[in-house]
């Protein structure tokens, strides 16, 4: 009698033990995933946000010269295709990191445009997160 306590108890330990193991390891794994994400999320706006500071410098000194040449018709068009270039750019950037993160993640993702992004990229560099 008393040995088949010992043993009954010893396998509900054992499968306590594989459950809470189970659900442990599930939870440190999701936390390990989000963070993970974050962590590659921000390095890509920093990358996203240096390519785009770049390009606004290239571009400005662009316009800046053709301005100064008194531009045609046709160059001001180009000026707002640049514009217009720019804008479609930051929104697929913006599009395709959402769209690369699991979608059991994407809620984590404190950003949907360029302009929130950056702000969201600017608290965390500030550290007001």
């Amino acid at each position: 009698m008393l040995a088949e306590n010992q043993v009954v108890d010893s396998a509900l330990w054992f499968f306590l033990g594989c459950i809470s193991y189970r659900v442990i390891s599930s939870l440190v794994l999701s936390a390990r995933s989000l963070l993970m994400m974050e962590h590659t999320v921000l390095n890509c706006l920093n990358v996203l946000s240096y390519c785009d500071s770049m390009y606004g410098s290239f571009s400005k000194m662009k316009h800046e010269f053709m301005k100064k040449n008194k531009p045609s018709e046709q160059e001001y068009d180009e000026i707002d295709a640049d514009n217009t270039l720019r804008d479609t750019w930051r929104f697929m950037a913006i599009y395709s990191i959402i769209n690369s993160c699991p979608a059991r993640l994407r809620g984590a993702i404190k950003f949907n445009d360029w302009d929130s992004a950056i702000k969201y990229l600017n608290k965390v560099q500030k550290g007001i997160k």
